[in-house]
């Protein structure tokens, strides 16, 4: 728990220079403010309808610094402004959305055999409906119940590729599968079923070749004899001229393997502010 409480008397003398700030600079004035604990330091929290702002001190800034983020209540997403990405949050998944409105997510799943498995990276483009899929292999060590960490020394030799429109309605499902019960499900069907290009590496000759078809079991089909190979550089051509990158962002992984920012630190922020809300009270205690 964060021990969120409303700001008491003292809360406002202590901490009228955000106050101060705020009236300066924003242009709704008439939020609440609140403090709460995060590992064991004091911060100020500032609600004006459904923009949150994080006020803290920044020991490597050396001053008081502050984060800002919007919580949709009907879509239940949090989005975190972070420079060149806004990130999305829902309650089991995070992707990032870059300066061109592309959506980036991430995830891996085990394999059907030890230690081996895929890591599934999407790029959706919502402004021009279509969207970017790419499948590598990747080891998978992690144990029960732990999360496998993606290595980008993995990510350079996609072993299938898929380009395909009409995305928008598909954006949850399959680009951002939450685990692996659900890829299992959408697997290749609906990744490789009507896309606008697909393409399977031959681990013969390094080439890509166009799936022709895939079976109701998932199985993709294609035909080295008969169709044009491509390399890996016209594969990243015809990449970049449908408007995506070719690299994963360092960003996403990080964020990924849960060393760019605490996801859950901004959920439990909502969740507090809405018990409180409520009428509700918390149990005495410091941070989790």
């Amino acid at each position: 728990m964060l021990d969120l409480k409303r700001f008491t008397d003292n809360d406002n003398k202590d901490y009228a220079f955000i106050k101060e700030f705020v009236d300066n600079h924003y242009q709704n004035k008439d939020g609440e403010y609140f403090t709460f604990l995060y590992k064991d330091e004091e911060r100020v929290l500032y609600k004006a309808g459904n923009i949150f702002s994080i006020f803290y001190f920044d020991e490597a800034k050396g001053y008081v610094d502050f984060t800002m983020f919007e919580y949709d209540q009907d879509a239940q997403q949090i989005y975190v402004n972070l420079g060149n990405y806004l990130l999305h949050i829902s309650r089991t998944t995070e992707a990032l959305e870059d300066e061109n409105g592309i959506i980036h997510y991430i995830n891996i799943v085990k394999g059907k055999e030890d230690c081996l498995g895929f890591v599934y990276y999407s790029q959706v483009d919502t402004k021009n409906d279509k969207a970017l899929v790419l499948f590598y292999d990747h080891h998978y060590m992690a144990k029960s119940g732990e999360k496998q960490r993606i290595y980008g020394m993995r990510l350079h030799d996609p072993t299938k590729i898929a380009i395909r429109n009409k995305a928008s309605k598909k954006i949850n499902r399959p680009y951002m599968p939450t685990n692996s019960k659900l890829y299992a499900k959408v697997e290749y069907k609906d990744v490789f079923g009507s896309p606008l290009y697909n393409f399977l590496k031959d681990e013969t000759n390094n080439k890509y070749y166009r799936i022709v078809a895939c079976t109701k079991n998932g199985h993709l089909l294609y035909l080295p004899i008969i169709t044009t190979g491509y390399s890996k550089n016209e594969m990243m051509d015809i990449i970049k001229r449908e408007g995506f990158g070719i690299e994963v962002p360092e960003e996403l992984l990080s964020l990924y393997n849960g060393d760019l920012i605490d996801v859950s630190y901004y959920w439990e922020i909502v969740d507090e502010v809405l018990l409180l809300d409520k009428g509700m009270t918390f149990k005495m205690g410091g941070s989790k």
